[in-house]
């Protein structure tokens, strides 16, 4: 072993990293996993970014309805 290079003691403050849970590594994992992993998150984005949209574009039009502007009071019967 070069001197430069020191094993980790026991009393060394980052001993048991190595024991401690990482972050997801997808290389670790099985493909199923990884691909499930990829489709629930993909599903939960896409349904949060539909929620989002569809609420901002309600609360728009009857905002507009409100201001007396007719094609948002038509597109909200």
């Amino acid at each position: 072993m070069p001197p430069f290079v020191q094993a980790r003691a026991p009393h060394h403050p980052f001993f048991f990293m190595k024991s401690r849970p990482r972050y997801y590594n997808p290389g670790n994992k099985p493909e199923k996993t990884n691909f499930l992993v990829c489709a629930v998150f993909g599903v939960l984005f896409c349904a949060a970014t539909w929620v989002t949209l569809t609420s901002v574009h309600n609360q728009q039009q009857v905002t507009h309805c409100e201001q007396g502007w007719q094609r948002a009071c038509k597109g909200l019967r």
